[in-house]
């Protein structure tokens, strides 16, 4: 009701600080978490880089993804991403679209295999949505550490589920 009484919208009240402190949260990664994914989002303008030494590859999504080759150029493994739900409770989902470097590796190693990398991607299917993002990565089947991120956050999303 409080939402309606102001007349604002799920964004401005899960991704304001104010609105946050007067239900007792001072930020909304303190709000019951079930499940948490982070990762760089599967969608056909996002981009990434791999350098080595003084070469560097740009692969665009398409190539990601495999369209139009004979072979996969890249190791995946999906992972679904499963919510469980209980009947009669409304869950809700966050969701921060950010624009910019959002997951940096670093491989101490004199050569780079490419056929050694593994990328694992989340699969999310809700009804009528369906997100996938790169939720991991391993070279050799040992987790890369990410470095972070310098990003800017483009939009807040709330969903209900």
């Amino acid at each position: 009701m409080y939402r309606l009484r102001l007349g604002i919208g799920w964004e401005e009240i899960f991704f304001s600080l104010e609105v946050l402190e007067e239900f007792g949260y001072s930020n909304w990664e303190n709000i019951h978490l079930l499940e948490e994914g982070k990762g760089w989002l599967i969608d056909k303008a996002n981009r990434f880089e791999i350098k080595s030494g003084r070469k560097k590859r740009l692969v665009t999504m398409a190539q990601f993804i495999g369209e139009g080759l004979l072979f996969e150029a890249f190791t995946k493994k999906i992972v679904p991403f499963k919510i469980g739900k209980e009947e009669g409770i409304t869950y809700v989902m966050l969701s921060q679209i950010d624009a910019g470097l959002i997951n940096k590796y670093h491989l101490e190693s004199e050569t780079c295999d490419l056929d050694k990398l593994c990328f694992t991607i989340s699969i999310l299917e809700q009804e009528d949505m369906s997100f996938n993002w790169l939720s991991n990565l391993t070279y050799n089947d040992v987790d890369l550490f990410d470095q972070g991120e310098d990003c800017l956050t483009r939009s807040n999303r709330v969903i209900l589920l």
